[in-house]
């Protein structure tokens, strides 16, 4: 299983230089190649690796989770570009260096599934590894990243949006606070100016988390 995986992260990592390297008549097929290594190995990773792992190196795997969202989300932007198009190596570069770092991290989690799961239970994760690899490979990679994308959207956006509101709700003024301030001559706004407010916003956002 080690192995597979990091044969793949070598494909992908030569996908990105040929791209950086290669005419623009010549992008699109690269591209599109490097877009269906990485669906298909995303796909793995989340259905059959993590889970596997998780026992083991729980904070990592909801490490690699988050990460793989959101090269899933800069994958997802590439793919909506044509590469002529100005931003299509900005979004090369930005995927490549997210893919990068999470390589690195991964690395460190296939040796912890190396020491610590038998070669047996090595072996099954490869069969079924390779399986749904070749499965995604043949499939409509697009749609799939689509799907992926949204779902990580929905299941991340409540949480998200609890996090965003719990921190400013100190920082917005009720009624009679607008009231107050609308009377209140320059003092009170060279007050807000020298940073009292921003303060009291922060102790705010402290206290809700």
């Amino acid at each position: 299983m080690v192995d597979l995986l990091r044969d793949q992260h070598a494909e992908v990592d030569t996908l990105f230089r040929q791209i950086d390297e290669a005419a623009v008549h010549r992008r699109q097929d690269l591209s599109d190649r490097l877009s269906r290594l990485l669906v298909a190995h995303a796909a793995i990773e989340r259905e059959i690796v993590y889970p596997a792992l998780a026992k083991i190196a729980e904070h990592e795997i909801l490490r690699s989770y988050e990460e793989l969202a959101v090269i899933e989300q800069c994958l997802a932007k590439l793919c909506e570009v044509k590469v002529n198009d100005r931003t299509f190596e900005a979004k090369v570069a930005v995927l490549e260096d997210i893919v990068r770092h999470h390589v690195d991290q991964e690395d460190e989690l296939l040796r912890t599934a190396a020491e610590q799961l038998e070669e047996s239970a090595l072996a099954r994760l490869h069969a079924s590894i390779q399986e749904r690899f070749d499965e995604v490979l043949a499939s409509d990679h697009r749609a799939l990243l689509a799907e992926s994308v949204a779902a990580s959207a929905a299941a991340t956006l409540p949480q998200d949006c609890e996090l965003f509101h719990a921190a400013p709700a100190e920082a917005i003024p009720d009624e009679q606070e607008r009231a107050n301030e609308s009377s209140l001559a320059s003092p009170r706004r060279s007050a807000r100016k020298s940073g009292v407010r921003t303060r009291r916003i922060r102790a705010g956002m402290l206290r809700g988390r």
